[in-house]
């Protein structure tokens, strides 16, 4: 199944753009001595707090996008090493995607010691390399084995995709979106770090090399790279749930905004139900179908099957909502506020209403705020989208939904006080 990320331009003259993928997006954002991110962390302005930390947590910012001007996409840092060493890089501005599983990052972004690491190697030999599509491009690049450090958390030896590397030719019959998103500016983010409810991306690519993402063997020699099986031992990973501890999912935790902020800060914590400071109280769960991050949604009276709460996505992207759009745009501008109402159900019958408003993209961005509740888009004319889901049949409910609320998201298998993942709970 796809998962669906918005990274939308912030512009009223730019339509939004869809990303979608195949797969089931310490503790500070300050950076090592020897990181090697393209674009500073964003500095903290004096009037925003910055919350205390507890070793399970990582610090997350929204704020300017220096990469490509979107509004309320959510950066954090990740640490990876070398396997079984201290020889380590911070990256920063990595996007927060719990609508993705597996840590993605930009190969212009490594140090030499990172650069020059060979990849994993594929099943019957040669390099191994994956490539992930998306709605608006596509990321292909070798899978390499990194330790991955996230607060006092550590996950070994995993698997991770380098987007953007030499590994080999881009296979064309299954890397064929618009463009590739090989580059920091053209990601929006110097990687992504995708902590959905999928503990790898991948779990058909054990058995059929014709799905997306697809895996291949790349040669030095070969004019072609060779579609290939994947063990799950060598399938990209959330990494979460190879933590040794708090491994069964995530909470993550912003301020409520009231219309824009220049920025705020939230907490990703990791664990449900692990520490006094992940437990689940009175949020309600949504149970999400196997091997993907979606459940149900009635919202104004469009029945949506393929529903995600997906902090990658940087604004509700809603089919047939009857209300304008900016000009030659996908933006929602309605001349007033427009409050959108419906129900959320999980796969196991769990019903909670919900409402928000949707405010003009062209009033939002008036505001000159990176932060902006209330934003939204239409996904019913989609083309990528539709021929994935069908007209009129996905709801995401981006960013703006996590504002003033914690999101937790369980991994599929994984138990927690609330029952086993894969579920979605606020």
């Amino acid at each position: 199944m796809k998962m669906t990320r918005l990274l939308a331009p912030f512009s009223a003259l730019i339509a939004a753009l869809a990303l979608t993928a195949c797969g089931g997006g310490g503790g500070s954002s300050g950076t090592a001595a020897n990181s090697s991110s393209t674009t500073a962390s964003p500095s903290t302005p004096a009037s925003t707090p910055t919350p205390a930390l507890a070793s399970n947590q990582q610090l997350v910012i929204v704020t300017q996008n220096s990469f490509n001007n979107a509004p309320n996409v959510p950066m954090t840092s990740v640490t990876i090493c070398v396997p079984n060493t201290t020889n380590c890089q911070t990256i920063n501005n990595v996007l927060v995607d719990t609508g993705s599983s597996g840590l993605r990052l930009q190969a212009s972004v490594l140090n030499s010691t990172f650069a020059a690491l060979a990849p994993a190697t594929a099943t019957g030999g040669g390099s191994l390399a994956e490539c992930a599509e998306f709605g608006s491009g596509y990321t292909w690049g070798s899978v390499r084995m990194l330790d991955v450090k996230l607060a006092s958390e550590t996950a070994s030896n995993i698997p991770v995709q380098i987007a953007g590397d030499s590994v080999g030719p881009v296979p064309t019959s299954n890397c064929s979106g618009s463009q590739a998103m090989d580059t920091p500016s053209i990601m929006g983010a110097n990687g992504i770090l995708g902590i959905g409810t999928q503990a790898e991306d991948c779990s058909g690519c054990t058995s059929s090399t014709t799905g997306t993402p697809s895996y291949y063997s790349c040669t030095s020699s070969s004019t072609a790279c060779t579609p290939v099986l994947t063990p799950t031992s060598s399938l990209v990973v959330n990494p979460v749930a190879h933590f040794a501890t708090d491994n069964n999912g995530v909470a993550l935790q912003l301020p409520a905004v009231a219309t824009t902020a220049p920025a705020i800060f939230g907490t990703l914590t990791f664990g449900i139900g692990t520490q006094s400071n992940n437990q689940l109280g009175s949020a309600q769960i949504f149970t999400t179908q196997a091997g993907t991050h979606y459940f149900s949604s009635n919202l104004n009276g469009n029945s949506t099957p393929f529903t995600i709460i997906d902090s990658g996505t940087n604004n509700y992207f809603l089919p047939n909502t009857g209300l304008p759009v900016c000009a030659s745009t996908s933006w929602l501008c309605p001349t007033v506020p427009w409050v959108i109402a419906g129900t959320l159900q999980g796969v196991s019958g769990t019903n909670a209403s919900v409402s928000f408003d949707i405010v003009s993209e062209q009033t939002l961005h008036a505001t000159g705020n990176w932060v902006q509740n209330s934003l939204g888009a239409d996904s019913t004319p989609s083309t990528p989208l539709t021929a994935t889901f069908g007209t009129g049949q996905l709801a995401d409910l981006g960013l703006p939904f996590f504002f003033g609320r914690t999101v937790y998201t369980a991994i599929q298998g994984h138990s927690t006080p609330g029952g086993t993942g894969p579920y979605v709970a606020f």
